[in-house]
């Protein structure tokens, strides 16, 4: 990624977990699996749309006190992205 895109995305990624106290890296992932009660609670919730929604999304999930883990897989799926 070049230097000058990677700025603003360390930004962004700062404040997010000050602001948040979200423990992610990356929270832009596309996958975002939840059990059918957790996605209903979690949606029906949250009120941004574009730009931000994975972070609130994981934000109510966290709140709400359901169980949040990570997995990676871009290496797994797309192996000309590792």
């Amino acid at each position: 990624m070049a230097p000058v895109r990677s700025v603003p995305l360390i930004f962004f990624n700062l404040m997010m977990r000050a602001l948040t106290g979200l423990p992610y890296q990356d929270t832009q992932c596309g996958f975002k699996l939840f059990r059918a009660d957790a996605a209903r609670e979690i949606f029906s919730r949250q009120r941004l749309e574009g730009f931000g929604f994975d972070v609130e999304v994981l934000y109510i999930a966290t709140t709400w006190a359901t169980t949040v883990s990570k997995s990676q897989c871009a290496g797994a799926m797309w192996p000309e992205r590792k």
